[in-house]
C-alpha cells in the first residue's frame, strides 16, 4: 500500500523530562510508526535540555555561565 494515502491512527504518549510533563499527540499508520517518532521527540528533547539547561551544572549553558567574563571558552 502506499503509505502517502494510509489511514492514519491517533496516538498519545507522554514522558516528564526537565521537570515538566510532556503529552505527544501523533498521527502514524502503525504504532511502531508512533513510537520510533515518540522516542526521536523525546531524544531530542533531552539533547536541548543538555545544551539549554539553567539547572543542570554541566550544561553548556551552565559552563558559559560559569566562564562568563573570564576570556575563556
Amino acid at each position: 500500500a502506499d503509505p502517502s494515502t494510509a489511514a492514519l491512527t491517533r496516538f498519545e504518549t507522554g514522558d516528564r523530562l526537565m521537570g515538566m510533563d510532556f503529552n505527544l499527540t501523533l498521527y502514524a499508520p502503525t504504532e511502531q510508526v508512533a513510537n520510533a517518532s515518540a522516542r526521536a521527540a523525546f531524544k531530542r528533547i533531552k539533547e536541548l535540555n543538555s545544551i539549554l539547561s539553567d539547572y543542570e551544572p554541566d550544561s553548556e549553558l551552565m559552563r558559559l555561565c560559569a566562564t562568563a567574563g573570564s576570556g575563556q571558552e
